[in-house]
């Protein structure tokens, strides 16, 4: 799991900015907690495991799912051809 602080641009770049408040929390929290392995976003006020370098712009943090290393991948790259989703790597 990686903690984000709560920022417009986070939000874009990895994107929480997609899911609906309504999913995970309070939005005025500091922090922004991504559970990668569930895909899950918690908003929190506890800065955890801080990652303090941002995404470029048009671009999110991806886990690779058979690596588990983490890179940049653009924002409208589909799910089934991102190396985050099942999909790419049953294909």
């Amino acid at each position: 799991m990686h903690t984000y602080r709560n920022t417009p641009e986070n939000a874009r770049s990895i994107g929480w900015a997609l899911l609906p408040e309504s999913v995970f929390g309070n939005p005025i929290s500091k922090y922004v907690l991504h559970d990668h392995i569930k895909g899950e976003f918690h908003y929190t006020n506890d800065p955890g495991d801080l990652v303090e370098q941002p995404a470029k712009e048009g671009y999110r943090w991806v886990q690779n799912i058979m690596s588990g290393k983490w890179i940049e991948e653009a924002i409208d790259t589909p799910f089934h051809c991102s190396v985050g989703s099942e999909s790419y790597w049953s294909n």
